[in-house]
């Protein structure tokens, strides 16, 4: 019986680990940026969030995401070009510098960032949420997909 237990653990652990949205990376500076990007966070409904994760159109980029949201949070997003040709949009989550008084409560949300003018061309783009704690940051990828700007 343990080692069933044991070997259903690891068929888990491995089918997270090849997950880009299960794991938390722990970054090696700063996200990239550079490009003006604007973020609005909206309540979610009922229904799950059904619009495309990635599009482009015109001179934008628009990255979509649901997940947890708290009142007792700072939410900032920041947008730029890393090395390898892909568009990083990082909504970075962090205690406010002044006590706020809250409950952590969590609810669901639309996250959508608009990139800009977004650089012209066929790149990659990745959504990843970055939480700053005590030990340092932490980031997670939410979306990944592409955009072809003419």
């Amino acid at each position: 019986m343990r080692l069933l237990s044991g070997f259903c653990a690891l068929i888990l652990v491995s089918a997270c680990g090849y997950s880009p949205t299960a794991i938390l990376d722990r970054p090696s500076g700063p996200p990239p940026s550079g490009l003006a990007v604007t973020l609005g966070i909206f309540p979610s409904t009922a229904m799950p969030y059904s619009g495309p994760a990635v599009s482009a159109a015109g001179d934008s980029v628009v990255v979509s995401a649901e997940y947890t949201v708290t009142g007792c949070l700072d939410y900032a997003a920041t947008a730029g070009m890393s090395s390898g040709n892909t568009l990083v949009v990082t909504i970075t989550e962090r205690t406010p510098p002044t006590t706020r008084y809250c409950s952590m409560d969590l609810r669901t949300a639309v996250y959508r960032a608009v990139v800009r003018p977004a650089p012209r061309g066929s790149y990659a783009v990745a959504l990843r949420q970055r939480m700053e704690w005590a030990d340092g940051p932490v980031e997670r990828e939410r979306v990944r997909g592409s955009a072809v700007l003419p």
